[in-house]
């Protein structure tokens, strides 16, 4: 990823950024098997592609980088099981 900002009010700018960081995915690569419900995983370039891909807009949005964090993965995963949702009523 680029690490200089993205001038939003010049169309030339923001150009370069779609050219230099929205690239095109890389093959899919999935291991699983949909028939055995095993549910694989998919390549690291393709991971690492749709962060790039999620990342392009959070940059145009001002927004912190995504990255592929396994820790943070988990964290959140735990944070928002269902047994661990607070129901509240009004």
């Amino acid at each position: 990823m680029s690490v200089g900002p993205v001038n939003m009010r010049n169309r030339t700018s923001v150009a370069a950024f779609y050219n230099a960081e929205y690239s095109p995915p890389t093959t899919y690569d999935w291991v699983g098997d949909a028939a055995a419900c095993d549910a694989g995983v998919v390549s690291l370039a393709w991971r690492q592609a749709t962060i790039r891909r999620l990342n392009f807009f959070r940059r145009l949005c001002g927004l912190p980088l995504a990255d592929l964090d396994r820790a943070k993965d988990d964290d959140c995963r735990v944070r928002t099981s269902p047994s661990r949702t607070a129901y509240i009523t009004v």
